[in-house]
């Protein structure tokens, strides 16, 4: 069974209209849509519709309703109730590239793609798998325009950045596509002990002085961790991802095929199983950072960690799909990929440098030091 999101005034196709951050119909503009099937109803022949909400198939001619295959698990046993539906349902499909083994969902419709990877023809058809479906996604904020304006900005950063590319004119192609992350909420209960030291200098006489005292220092820490999202893409630099943070998950919105119009989205490689020490990591790491600025608004000099006893407890996870813009600029014949957070405009990647400009600092740098050195000398 294919299940299709129309709207209700004309039975067109979605799109998510950045400005107005609504999924609008492509021809007449309503915001009013609904699930349609792509079966008769078994009674009188009329189209059968789908309630997401209830997990219910139903025909607005008769009295006929049928519940779905897919049972609803209750939230006491499983907090992400949709994690084992197929998107299959709801007509997307996901799709495997034969020649990196990537695997991305697309639209109803879609016959054949470029892969974002490897640049290989994908024919939809042929390379069908099966997939989840997200709990909830993130909108991009930025449009292609406004994304290639932020690009342009931040390349005029950087004194040491090749001028050339500070004109940031040479996009040589910018691609949005959602990637697939596991959003946990997380607690930390325990505590942390430090050795944390005060230094005092001071003079006596012909002599300097230097006193270092030592203590024992504890934290009591009681933390909730809420939505820490890890990538769950193989693909995807996890060092690039965290760099690409941090997503407003308060704008997170309910997964709807709307949001998915005109964009790739790459299906999750990691459960959330398989991803839970790294968000306990991710949690951790906070939590010391937190216990550590703690301790230093005591007016320690330095802070190390002796012993952590905290532990962790995973109260939720959920499959959401967050915005990424990629961005392929050529300079001088060379390709150089950045990625930019589609909701923010924060870009990431390495830029060409121009090391003219950092010789010539270098030796600057050491003429002036030298000059320094010179006149200390005459005074002297």
């Amino acid at each position: 069974m294919n299940i299709r999101y129309i709207c209700k005034n004309c039975g067109s196709e979605p799109e998510y209209d950045n400005n107005s951050g609504q999924i609008r119909c492509k021809s007449c503009g309503s915001t009013d849509f609904e699930y349609i099937v792509d079966e008769k109803c078994p009674k009188c022949g009329s189209s059968l519709y789908y309630d997401e909400d209830k997990n219910l198939t139903y025909c607005k001619s008769c009295d006929y309703k049928s519940i779905s295959g897919i049972q609803d698990v209750p939230e006491e046993d499983d907090k992400s109730i949709n994690r084992t539906e197929s998107l299959e349902r709801i007509g997307v499909n996901s799709v495997r590239c034969n020649s990196c083994g990537s695997e991305l969902i697309v639209e109803p419709n879609t016959a054949s793609f470029k892969c974002p990877y490897c640049d290989s023809i994908i024919n939809v058809y042929d390379n069908i798998v099966g997939t989840s479906k997200p709990d909830a996604i993130i909108p991009f904020k930025l449009d292609k325009k406004e994304a290639e304006e932020a690009f342009k900005k931040w390349s005029k950063k950087g004194f040491f950045l090749n001028s050339n590319f500070k004109y940031g004119d040479r996009i040589k192609e910018i691609k949005p596509m959602y990637i697939p992350f596991w959003v946990y909420d997380i607690d930390e209960i325990g505590t942390m002990s430090f050795n944390a030291t005060k230094t005092r200098h001071y003079s006596r006489g012909d002599y300097d002085y230097t006193e270092t005292y030592h203590y024992d220092c504890q934290r009591d820490l009681d933390l909730s961790f809420k939505r820490l999202p890890c990538d769950a893409s193989e693909k995807m630099d996890d060092k690039k991802m965290d760099l690409l943070e941090p997503f407003n998950m308060n704008e997170a919105k309910k997964f709807n095929l709307g949001y998915l119009s005109g964009n790739l989205t790459e299906k999750y490689d990691y459960n959330d199983k398989q991803l839970l020490e790294r968000a306990y990591k991710k949690a951790r790491t906070y939590g010391l950072k937190f216990a550590e600025q703690d301790v230093r608004t005591s007016g320690f000099s330095t802070v190390t960690l002796r012993r952590d006893n905290t532990r962790m407890k995973n109260k939720n996870a959920r499959y959401v799909l967050l915005p990424i813009w990629f961005v392929n600029y050529n300079h001088n014949g060379q390709d150089y990929p950045f990625m930019m957070n589609g909701q923010t405009g924060k870009v990431i990647g390495n830029p060409p440098v121009d090391y003219k400009k950092v010789f010539g600092m270098g030796s600057a740098l050491g003429i002036i030091s030298s000059l320094i050195f010179y006149l200390f000398l005459f005074v002297v």
